[in-house]
């Protein structure tokens, strides 16, 4: 039986500046074929494959960016590995919210994280779903590397994490030593009992021969 790794790579931006957009909320299918024909120029221009549009990851894109939506904010969707079916290997995620598509997708383009997804060499597949709510766009872009024959596979999900430095903690001073008297030596008891013998025993100090 085959064993697949598969791991998720995601980024997140937000893009401001352009024009503003016509109040309401809706899916634009428009903004989404432009964020595809974006991204696959992106690679085409690289010499990688373009990428297959796929329903299921347009559907999954257009969910989460509806969620970002109603929220407000932007922000990965962590059921996302659940959520897209198949024999898929990678998966990755970008999600961002501007004015509009191209400033959006400059954005990404200037984003090292979101940048690696567009142009990595592995993925096939794509979906991208967009919301228009007032003023931004929220978008989502869903890649996925993924083949044709469902197969039992053991899945693993990396995802990229902020590093935070935390200061050292300040090390406990060591405790203070307890004093311990140091044992007196008998030599000087030694001397006393012995001043009155002729004989002193070595060991105990005991006069002998008084």
């Amino acid at each position: 039986m085959r064993k697949r790794v598969g791991s998720i790579v995601l980024a997140g931006a937000v893009a401001f500046g352009g024009m503003l957009l016509t109040p309401g909320i809706a899916h634009a299918s428009s903004e989404e074929s432009r964020f595809t024909s974006l991204t696959n120029h992106e690679r085409s221009s690289r010499g990688l494959r373009t990428l297959t549009v796929k329903s299921d990851l347009v559907s999954i894109a257009r969910r989460h960016s509806q969620e970002m939506a109603n929220s407000g904010g932007i922000y990965h969707n962590d059921n996302l590995a659940n959520e897209v079916s198949g024999d898929w290997t990678e998966l990755g995620e970008n999600v961002g919210k501007g004015p509009t598509v191209d400033a959006i997708h400059r954005a990404f383009m200037d984003s090292a994280p979101h940048r690696a997804n567009i142009l990595r060499s592995s993925y096939n597949q794509v979906g991208i779903g967009t919301v228009i709510r007032v003023d931004y766009i929220y978008v989502t872009e869903v890649f996925a590397k993924r083949g044709s024959t469902p197969t039992v596979v053991r899945r693993t999900v990396s995802r990229p994490r902020t590093t935070v430095r935390r200061a050292a903690a300040p090390r406990a001073k060591p405790k203070p030593k307890p004093l311990v008297e140091a044992p007196r030596t008998v030599v000087v008891l030694v001397q006393l009992l012995g001043l009155d013998a002729t004989r002193v025993d070595p060991i105990t100090g005991a006069a002998l021969g008084i």
